[in-house]
């Protein structure tokens, strides 16, 4: 649970960054150097205008003079040395494993190629809902069966999965062309 919490709470910190970059114009700030003998409020009032006005994105990209000895040091992050991308789908990865979740399912183009959609299915079923299929299975003849059920067997409770591991469209197609050569 506290690897799962770090996990999301990582997520989360990444998503708010990447916000909070972007809505800065992909600049991660600066350093306004103003001259010693600017006096305190002048170089607040300084900092304020520069902010004011060269932050936010009606300001991005816009010609900055500065005056009186001010110089301005941009301090950029390139957004893929940050690597936001590879923490992102890091993240997809790590939220997958919590759940025995194929990364597929989550949107997430994995390195792992399936030969087909059906065995991608079939991993989704045997490494994700089959554990929970036969919790479930159990709990129910456990709590809604009788002794007597229980002991002759005569009754009992599964999942219908058939409908996740139906063919695509075109397998089913080849399959049938196969069958119909085979026949003749």
């Amino acid at each position: 649970v506290k690897a799962a919490r770090d996990t999301i709470g990582l997520a989360l910190a990444a998503e708010g960054f990447a916000s909070r970059f972007y809505a800065a114009g992909a600049q991660a700030g600066g350093v306004l150097e103003i001259p010693v003998s600017m006096s305190k409020k002048s170089s607040d009032e300084l900092a304020e205008g520069f902010s004011r006005k060269f932050t936010g994105p009606d300001n991005w990209f816009r010609v900055l003079v500065l005056r009186d000895g001010a110089k301005f040091h941009a301090v950029t992050i390139d957004a893929q040395k940050a690597q936001q991308h590879e923490l992102r789908e890091d993240q997809v990865r790590d939220v997958s494993r919590f759940f025995k979740l194929p990364p597929f399912k989550l949107g997430l183009q994995d390195s792992v190629s399936y030969n087909s959609a059906e065995m991608g299915q079939i991993i989704y079923l045997v490494s994700c809902l089959v554990h929970w299929f036969r919790a479930i299975q159990s709990e129910c003849n456990m709590r809604l069966l009788t002794e007597d059920q229980l002991r002759r067997n005569t009754h009992y409770f599964e999942h219908n999965y058939s409908n996740l591991l139906e063919l695509d469209t075109k397998t089913l197609n080849d399959v049938l062309e196969i069958q119909r050569r085979n026949l003749v």
